[in-house]
């Protein structure tokens, strides 16, 4: 199964909340529709670069093809997109880190549906909309 597949099964599992959850859903299936393709354009590169070889019989030509082809090379794609993907996943929290910063009150029971920040705080604050709360704040501070 292919990475593209497996998010769609797990995007399939959970409930889309907002309007933006839509746009980090699309971003998620395309760094996963990269990840998949970058085989092949791992193998593509290889071709380009024989293709210059052949077409050209200056050095110079050839290592600025295998520049180029080493920037979209498979182990660049799934080191700049891999950790994108991730993040795009922690904010659709389907990760388990995600997840875990996500806690429930002590009773173990689901926070009251009338919290947030447009309930103004106090007792019925859920935890998460606490944390974040909390982690927007302390952005704003400078060591």
């Amino acid at each position: 199964m292919s990475v593209a597949d497996e998010l769609e099964a797990a995007l399939a599992s959970i409930p889309t909340l907002k309007p933006e959850d839509a746009a980090i859903r699309a971003l998620s299936r395309r760094y996963a529709d990269d990840l998949d393709e970058s085989a092949s354009v791992s193998i593509e590169g290889a071709w380009f670069i024989e293709l210059v070889e052949g077409l050209s019989g200056r050095q110079s030509d050839v290592d600025r093809a295998k520049r180029f082809v080493a920037r979209v090379d498979q182990i660049q794609v799934l080191g700049l997109l891999g950790p994108k993907l991730q993040a795009a996943l922690e904010a659709l929290e389907m990760t388990p880190r995600a997840r875990s910063a996500v806690r429930l009150p002590a009773g173990g029971t689901t926070p009251p549906a009338k919290s947030g920040p447009s309930s103004g705080g106090g007792e019925d604050e859920d935890d998460l909309s606490r944390q974040r709360r909390e982690r927007a704040s302390t952005r704003g501070r400078r060591p």
